[in-house]
């Protein structure tokens, strides 16, 4: 089980799961276990036998109606990848699948996981992750340094890195709680035996760096959230952390790929179409381009 859910390029629990559903459809044991691994029963290899032909003309159906698929896609982004990302993904993923309804949202990361857990969305960008939830995958993209941005009398230049310890008793404007940031913000603080004074808690980082640009106190960012911002003309200053790296992975609702929503989940109350291969191939398409 465990060497097929590799070549399957899935986890062995969400194999075991997904054959556990097939078999309580169709009401009978496909497989016998032993010591030595799993053997087919005889409806199991019945089934086999008959699935066969059936899925090869279901890929060669796959193929020839891809360009025309329909379904739909629900996607999260972080707040702070509008800008470099969101747009320019929504215009390609549109342009190459114009009959695909796409739904955007943006959004803190604690928030798109909770969008995640409640099966609102198919797909999302979230902060690293040792492990992924029981019924998802995890696919690592990319790192991106965190800067910190402060009110332009604060003179930070983009060539000098700052060091955390330079924000000893400073005023902060930061995401709340179990945000990522905030956490390692808050954790490299505390070992240093630093403080820090969170003045506001932020939902949006488009908000934070209104209240720096208004002199109020300053923020650490991913990288990414200064994409298309004035950051020329005055209105902030920033800064590069040392060795703070903000790491980001693909979180993929595994049900997507059968059409079956995983055992405990909740409704999310949108209809997902369970048996439409379409979508389930335009998920697929989405991770492509995301990667």
């Amino acid at each position: 089980m465990s060497k097929a859910a590799i070549d399957l390029r899935r986890s062995q629990p969400s194999l075991s799961r997904q054959i556990a559903l097939l078999e309580h459809r169709i009401g009978a044991k496909l497989f016998t276990r032993t010591s030595s691994g799993v053997l087919l029963t005889e409806a199991g290899r019945v089934l086999a036998d008959s699935a066969r032909p059936i899925l090869k003309e279901l890929i060669t159906l796959v193929d020839r109606v891809g360009d025309k698929a329909t379904g739909s896609v629900a996607l999260g982004t972080p707040n702070s990848w509008q800008s470099i990302f969101t747009a320019r993904f929504a215009t390609q993923f549109i342009a190459q699948y114009p009959q695909v309804s796409l739904r955007l949202s943006a959004a803190v990361s604690s928030a798109l996981r909770d969008q995640m857990l409640a099966g609102s969305l198919d797909l999302s960008i979230v902060p690293f992750e040792d492990a992924p939830p029981k019924g998802y995958s995890f696919t690592a993209l990319v790192r991106e340094p965190l800067v910190l941005v402060a009110p332009s009398t604060w003179g930070l230049s983009p060539r000098v890195c700052r060091q955390l310890g330079d924000l000893n008793g400073a005023k902060l404007v930061l995401p709340p709680r179990p945000n990522i940031v905030r956490l390692r913000i808050e954790n490299s603080f505390s070992r240093r035996g630093l403080s820090i004074e969170t003045l506001a808690e932020i939902d949006t980082l488009s908000l934070g760096l209104e209240l720096v640009r208004a002199g109020l106190a300053c923020t650490v960012a991913p990288s990414c959230a200064l994409g298309g911002k004035s950051l020329i003309d005055g209105d902030f200053s920033w800064s590069p952390i040392p060795r703070k790296l903000n790491s980001r992975q693909r979180c993929l609702d595994s049900s997507r790929s059968t059409g079956s929503p995983s055992p405990g989940r909740p409704s999310s109350g949108r209809e997902r179409v369970p048996h439409d291969l379409n979508s389930r191939h335009k998920t697929a398409e989405c991770c492509r381009l995301i990667a």
